[in-house]
């Protein structure tokens, strides 16, 4: 586990792979929501960017303000 402090920026990466367990590209991507500890969606269908076939990236920064607690 790593935890991050306010106004540092998240890495968040994602693999998508098909049923022969070969990286894949959905049609659509991929979106993302990322919600604060009140359950507040702070981005909201997002799209992650693709790095490669099937390897999706996002980088969030939390606000100088972000709420503590699990995200």
């Amino acid at each position: 586990m790593r935890t991050w402090q306010q106004s540092e920026t998240v890495p968040i990466k994602a693999l998508c792979y098909d049923e022969d367990d070969a990286l894949y590209s959905p049609d659509q991507g991929l979106l993302i929501t990322i919600t604060d500890p009140d359950e507040t969606a702070q981005i909201e269908d997002t799209p992650m960017t693709e790095s490669s076939t099937g390897d999706f990236r996002y980088e969030y920064t939390l606000g100088a303000a972000a709420t503590k607690g699990w995200w």
